[in-house]
Formats: structure tokens, sequence, C-alpha cells
């Protein structure tokens, strides 16, 4: 006997957003890479899970009442978002049987669904709010991950740590990888608890959310009571977007008070002031030669230019750095992709940078940001054609 459920009606832009929404947080095997599609009083939840993290989002649809009886089914959603990518109208829906039936005009396709709920559910039901905040404060925040470690040697570093302050109704962003360290911090609209997270898998998951917010957006940030999952709550001031983005945390093993030690130690025996454009261009030069960049101050400029390195050596690329109010002098290796990140961060403000000596701690601070690079140290060569040996300091990753 064929089993059908009614027939509901989405619009396709909408749909279509929704379904790359959630997509985001997709897994690549069953069941994870699976969408909940729930119709449910003229609306339709479309919930992913990849293991870890998961989203759970909403788009009108309409055909049913307000009274009819929930929908519930499970599909591959790359393969139902290519085939609404393909119709060009209004897209109805329903199931019959094992399967979705996605019609549009004349075109219609049906999919392999499982007609019941095959992931776990996205509720805030037990989460208590620690947080409302607006998109544009917490991308700021958010920004503090392009510092954090790029491989999972040490989940701890490839992640970002969220700090609440209730006091000063602050969110801080803190992230490090061992030779560079960031902190990063926005104003909140509310603190209600003074408390700190770990995200877990934060690379993947903050990316995934960061690309989810927009500037105008509000967010409320959640936690369970024992703070081993936060949820972002993601509402649009006039568009048509909500949703729910949540993810586990880990147990807190990064080195917090090493990097609130390290940024306090800022020194000024060499100041200047740095313009980002100026800033991103050098950088872009110099890593046509590689990653490590001289920078120096001469008869009152700074210059910078690539390092001949083993196995790169043909050429050196120099520029002189555009700066005001120099003070003192300097002379030191970066690793200059560092550097080019925090241009980017930066954005249309100005840098301030510090240095008190080669082998030194180097800071860069900004509006809402701050970081410190460990110099790259160099040995002497012994002889014409022998290269520059290079290493580089570390930032300590204990307490």
């Amino acid at each position: 006997m064929t089993k059908s459920t009614s027939t509901f009606t989405i619009d396709r832009v909408g749909l279509t957003i929704l379904l790359s929404t959630v997509a985001k947080f997709a897994g690549k095997v069953t069941p994870y890479n699976l969408a909940d599609l729930v119709f449910e009083k003229d609306r339709l939840f479309a919930n992913c899970f990849n293991g870890e993290a998961g989203i759970k989002a909403i788009v009108a649809a309409s055909g049913a009442g307000k009274d009819a009886q929930k929908v519930t089914f499970g599909v591959n959603v790359d393969l139902l978002s290519q085939i609404v990518g393909t119709m060009t109208g209004d897209i109805k829906m329903s199931a019959q049987d094992d399967k979705v039936l996605v019609k549009s005009g004349k075109a219609s396709s049906s999919l392999g669904a499982v007609l019941t709920a095959s992931l776990p559910a996205i509720e805030t039901g037990n989460m208590t709010p620690i947080a409302a905040i607006s998109g544009e404060a917490l991308l700021t925040v958010l920004n503090a991950l392009q510092f954090a470690a790029s491989d999972n040697a040490h989940p701890m570093l490839n992640s970002i740590l969220l700090e609440f302050d209730q006091v000063k109704g602050q969110i801080h962003g803190y992230a490090a990888d061992g030779f560079a360290a960031a902190h990063t911090m926005a104003k909140a609209n509310e603190v209600k608890e003074s408390c700190s997270v770990l995200l877990s898998n934060g690379s993947r998951f903050v990316s995934g959310l960061t690309s989810l917010i927009a500037k105008e957006d509000q967010v409320q940030i959640m936690a369970s009571p024992d703070k081993g999952r936060v949820t972002f709550g993601i509402k649009a001031a006039t568009a048509r977007k909500a949703m729910i983005v949540t993810t586990p945390t880990m147990e807190n093993g990064f080195p917090l008070d090493a990097v609130k030690n390290l940024l306090a130690k800022k020194t000024d025996n060499a100041t200047a002031t740095l313009d980002p454009k100026a800033i991103a261009i050098c950088v872009k030069q110099v890593e046509i030669m590689g990653k490590t960049g001289h920078l120096f101050t001469k008869v009152g400029e700074i210059h910078i230019e690539s390092v001949p390195t083993d196995g790169n050596e043909a050429g050196i690329i120099r520029n002189v750095l555009e700066t005001q109010n120099l003070v003192g002098e300097f002379d030191l290796m970066l690793n200059v992709s560092y550097v080019g990140k925090i241009a980017a961060v930066a954005g249309e403000g100005v840098v301030n940078f510090a240095c008190s000596g080669p082998a030194q701690p180097v800071f860069f601070t900004a509006a809402s940001f701050e970081a410190v690079l460990m110099p790259i140290l160099t040995t002497p060569k012994k002889a014409a054609e022998e290269p520059v040996q290079v290493a580089a300091a570390e930032v300590s990753a204990t307490k």
C-alpha cells in the first residue's frame, strides 16, 4: 500500500539557501550526509549533523495548513540541493513510501528518503544563555582563528578559546599555534555569565560559522549546564534567516595564561604605525620568494626584503614599508604569512608595531586586536656559498 504525505510548497531561492547553509555541517557518509527535513506549521526545518557539530535552519513552507500533521524525512542533502538547483519555479515536495518527490513546473524528480528522523535533534531546551552579540562584533572576535594551528597535532591549538567577561560586557577570542598568538575582543550586547569555552574542531567549525553570519545579524550564544556544548542562535534583522549552530567543546587545555603573559610583555623600544594596505602589498611581494622576510630600519624607514633560503635562491625582492611615527631601530626576521594575516584582520584601521630586539617577541596591535609573533632566529653564514639557516623561536605552550 502506497503511503504519501501532504504536498508542501517552498520558494526555490529560500530552499536553495537553506540547503546550501545546512550542507556546510553535513558529513560524507550515511547518516551524516543526510538532512532531516521537518515540515510543521507552515515551516520547513532542516537539520544537518556531522558527528560533532550540527545546524538547524528554518524557511517558510505553505500548502498543508498550520494544523497539518508534522512530516519528517531524511534525504541526501547534496543530491537534493543539486536537483533544486536545476529547477526554476517554486518547489513542491511530498514524501511517498521511501521516496521524496520534488516538482517544479513540468520538471519532477524522486529521491530515496528515510521517513523518520535519522539525526540527533538540534534543540536549545537545556541550554542556558551566556551572551548576546551583534554579527559584526562576533566576527571580530572569531578573527583570532587565523592564528590557530592548521593541523591536529595539538587539538587545543587547532581551535579558538572564547572568554566571556560579564563585568566588562566583553567577549574575547584567543588562538595560538606555537609561533604566534592572537587576542581579539568585542563589546557584547549582554553577557550573562563569566566563563570560557574551547570549541571542539574549532578551525572547521568556526570557518563554517563565520560563513553564515552577516554583520547586521544578532547572535545569542548558549551553553549546556556543564559547558560541554555551545550553541549559536543566528537571526537576521530583516532577511528571512534563522538558524541554530551547535558544537561540542574540549576540555580546556589551551595555554591561556601563557598567551596572556606574553601579550602583556609588549615593549616600546622600537615602535611604528603601519598601513595595513601597505603591509599586504609588501607581504605579497616577499611571498613570491618565500615565507621569510627581513625587516630592518634604515635612514628613518622600514625596509622589507625576502631572504634566500635553502632551496629558494632565485633572487631577492625588496621594498620600503610605508610607516609613520617610527621610533628606534630594529633588524629582525619574521614569517611574513603571519604579518599578512595581521593586515587582513586590521582592515581599514592602522597597525601599531613594537619590538625590543632581533630575538624578542614582536607585537602588532590594531582596534580590538593584538598579536605577538616570535622572530626567526638566524645563524651566520660560515662561507659565502652556504645558505642562511633559519629556525623559529616558539611560544611557550605551558601555563
